[in-house]
């Protein structure tokens, strides 16, 4: 979001020896990959749920500490153009344009893609220490100006904050550069281990925080974390796969290439962000801890998508930009509807559970410290508005790869002003009707049209019927299986509402948890009945590592004895 990281060959291996080698290596690589869809996205799957579970720890972290108030809106409002500027150029210029630009120059020799790769690193490194020094010197401007409902106490933190958070841009967009190299040469376990280090680091001093240097503490402890992803990142990188050198080819041709997918992709996302800033700007125009409360939300929601939509898309990305640079049509649109039926397969009941249990999460995940039960209640709202359009959202992001992979950017940009100006007409009624819960609604409004107009799209360039019947399929068919498990776990919402308030909190964890596995084993067994596409693997899979588990304790036992 990695393989070979301790030398052995990596999974894409396309170092070619000889003229003819070319198709009996692209061969080796489609047969070899298919079976281990599975084990590769268990793999950047396992590491990308860490890193955003121990981000939703930074989170609770931070609002345990400062709960949603004046000065957590101070923090996410200096956080925000860093964020913002670090996404645009992570996901315009990192591993989704970069990967298919290096993967076509691997083809051809290791030694030119690195040499592609190493430019393209000192670039856009120099480019960013100006953009950098651009941002520090403005940050009373733009704050200003993003968040004119910002009381002047608050205005003021929010630029001191912003001196200490404006680095992360450097960090964070080198280590998305990096990484994008990483994932091009087969290394995916280090992109993914890479942020759940620095997570870590940011976590124990946002705790420490509180008794040393407060929310500024808090700040300096995110670029930190922030570096020390990028020191992991460039280790890995440097040492295994492109030794580093100061290096200009200017004359590269792949500059050209990669510009002129990155250029369309960076203006994509800077739409993108533009409906993220007005949701913002809405949100400083309510009361205090508004901003702290949408952004606490989101948190949650994309835990899930990144886990599982995330996760397949950048196990997949390679694959799709091979057979798209070949023109194998037939096995791209395989291996994109495998990626579609098991996300979906996925996606389905943590929905449902979403839905049902949003209080419970948020209270679990941040009912803690200075976060008050009224904090609890909005948040959980808005949590729940964001959730309606979490499937839309994970087709949204499989199919930005399969754009990628076909070189189309621009698509992406023409879909996202649609859903630019769907959330400005909607955000406003809806925000006065609902008040912050209608920003969040009108932000899933947003991510519907994405991702139908992006699977649309995507059912044109493969040129296949059959993938969207597929669609309709897997997702009547799962929603169908999904029915006993929402049924069971609403009976047991309404036990857990009933607890008393005074009720520990493992107890309502223990409630929690015990309703997510046996909902979950309904649910599988279920969708087997209904032949829902990943059930059986699934399955196999959980009983696999049951008995592994199982036969590690009983040898654990005869070791003890």
């Amino acid at each position: 979001m990695n393989l070979s990281e301790s030398g052995e060959t990596g999974t894409l291996d396309l170092r070619l020896s000889t003229p003819s080698a070319p198709r009996e290596v692209h061969t080796a690589v489609s047969v070899a990959r298919a079976p281990r869809l599975a084990v590769l996205f268990t793999t950047v799957a396992g590491f990308g749920l860490l890193a955003n579970v121990l981000g939703y720890l930074r989170e609770t972290a931070l609002a345990a500490s400062y709960g949603s108030s004046a000065t957590t809106d101070a923090f996410f409002g200096a956080a925000f153009i860093p964020n913002t500027l670090y996404a645009i150029i992570a996901a315009g210029a990192g591993a989704a344009v970069l990967v298919p630009v290096l993967v076509q120059y691997r083809e051809k020799s290791d030694a030119e893609a690195r040499e592609l790769a190493l430019t393209l690193l000192n670039l856009t490194t120099l480019a960013l220490v100006v953009l950098t020094l651009i941002l520090t010197l403005t940050s009373s401007v733009w704050i200003r100006l993003l968040f004119p409902g910002f009381a002047p106490g608050t205005s003021r933190l929010s630029v001191e904050l912003a001196y200490i958070l404006n680095p992360t841009v450097i960090f964070l967009s080198v280590s998305a550069i990096l990484a994008g190299v990483l994932n091009a040469f087969g290394r995916f376990r280090a992109v993914a281990v890479a942020p759940c280090v620095g997570n870590v680091v940011t976590v124990v001093a946002i705790c420490l925080s509180v008794n040393w240097g407060g929310i500024h503490g808090a700040a300096i402890g995110v670029a930190i974390g922030a570096f020390v992803q990028l020191v992991v990142m460039a280790w890995v990188a440097f040492s295994k796969t492109v030794p580093y050198r100061v290096h200009w080819n200017m004359a590269h041709l792949g500059l050209r290439g990669f510009a002129g997918m990155a250029a369309p992709t960076m203006a994509y996302l800077a739409v993108a962000y533009v409906s993220l800033a007005a949701e913002r700007i809405f949100a400083s125009g309510f009361s205090p801890g508004a901003l702290s409360t949408l952004s606490y939300a989101m948190r949650l929601f994309v835990l899930p998508v990144a886990f599982v939509a995330g996760s397949f898309a950048t196990v997949l990305h390679t694959e799709l930009s091979q057979l798209a640079g070949r023109n194998e049509l037939h096995q791209l649109g395989e291996r994109f509807r495998r990626g579609v039926d098991l996300t979906i397969f996925m996606l389905i009941p943590v929905f449902l559970g979403v839905l049902v249990f949003s209080h419970a999460i948020v209270s679990l995940a941040y009912g803690y410290g200075k976060f008050s039960d009224e904090n609890v209640g909005m948040t959980a709202s808005a949590f729940t508005a964001y959730s309606l359009g979490l499937i839309p959202l994970a087709l949204g992001t499989l199919c930005q790869r399969l754009f990628y992979a076909f070189r189309v950017p621009r698509m992406l940009l023409i879909i996202e002003c649609m859903a630019l100006a769907t959330y400005l007409i909607t955000a406003p009624m809806l925000g006065r009707i609902f008040g912050i819960p209608g920003l969040a609604l009108a932000r899933s409004c947003s991510f519907l049209i994405v991702g139908g107009l992006s699977f649309a799209v995507a059912l044109r360039k493969l040129a296949s019927a059959r993938l969207g019947t597929s669609l309709v399929s897997q997702l009547s068919r799962c929603a169908i299986a999904a029915l006993p498990t929402t049924l069971l776990w609403i009976a047991l919402a309404s036990q857990l509402h009933r607890l008393e308030p005074s009720t520990a909190r493992w107890e309502r964890l223990l409630v929690l948890a015990s309703a997510a596995v046996i909902g979950s084993a309904l649910y599988l067994f279920t969708a087997r009945a209904m032949r829902c596409q990943g059930a059986d693997g699934a399955i196999r899979g959980t009983t696999g590592l049951f008995f592994e588990a199982a036969g590690r304790m009983r040898l654990m036992k005869r070791v003890a004895s």
